[in-house]
């Protein structure tokens, strides 16, 4: 999960885009999970809601561009016949899903209609003056122009606590065999790493892959960050399938 970046101020927290993204992490911590995916993030959704206005009644009471928002991706892994298993998959926004089999090339998996948003925002910043005294804000104002069409047709589908992006997540189902190695991360692991995936950066090794997620999460970026950024949120787990027990 990857919580937006604020644009507007923060109302009842020092950062309440932090805030209400922990208690949704918490609540699928302790939701039904076998639920289909959508349906489990659904209810954490509501869990979390309910505990966040039970202490701020006012917390999502603005306009949906100024409430906190958030990527995730979510999958489940089901033992099927044959001795492999099953994986179902669902996208919102700048996250990914990597499978890299035990032979075969990598696959990725990530929401494309949120690249193209990203790739706008980056060549009207692009056009602007960096010497300007007026850069930051203009900077500023194009994210907010962008944020203003979250879930609409027009613009792009993210995670919110309205679920109005719910119905519009990137899903789908991918076989796989004993030995395929999946890794599930948010946009801020790949700082730093030029490719479009963590396993095809690193040529499909998973022990490099470990240590620069060691690194990253661990310890952090270096250097310029991206505008507006003191350090992007940076989240993953990697996962490797065993052969199932069942005949």
């Amino acid at each position: 999960m990857d919580g937006a970046t604020a644009l507007y101020d923060s109302r009842f927290t020092n950062d309440d885009v932090h805030y209400a993204v922990t208690m949704l992490n918490q609540e699928l911590c302790e939701v039904d999970t076998t639920l289909p995916l959508n349906a489990i993030l659904r209810s954490a959704i509501q869990m979390a809601s309910q505990r966040i206005t039970a202490v701020y009644p006012d917390f999502f009471t603005a306009d949906p561009w100024q409430l906190p928002t958030f990527a995730l991706c979510l999958c489940s892994i089901t033992p099927t016949s044959n001795n492999q298993s099953l994986l179902r998959y669902a996208i919102l926004g700048d996250c990914f899903i990597d499978i890299y089999p035990p032979a075969g090339a990598p696959q990725t998996y990530s929401d494309a209609r949120f690249a193209q948003i990203s790739q706008r925002n980056k060549e009207r910043i692009a056009a602007l003056d960096k010497n300007s005294p007026h850069y930051q804000s203009s900077v500023l104002a194009i994210y907010q122009d962008a944020r203003k069409t979250l879930n609409t047709p027009s613009g792009y589908w993210i995670g919110s606590f309205d679920e109005r992006g719910l119905d519009h997540m990137i899903t789908g189902e991918v076989l796989l065999h004993p030995d395929t190695h999946i890794a599930l991360y948010s946009d801020g692991v790949m700082k730093d790493i030029t490719g479009d995936s963590l396993f095809d950066c690193y040529g499909g090794q998973v022990a490099p892959v470990l240590a620069h997620l060691t690194k990253r999460i661990t310890h952090g970026g270096s250097g310029a960050q991206e505008v507006l950024k003191k350090q992007d949120d940076a989240s993953a787990i990697v996962l490797r399938v065993e052969p199932s027990s069942h005949s």
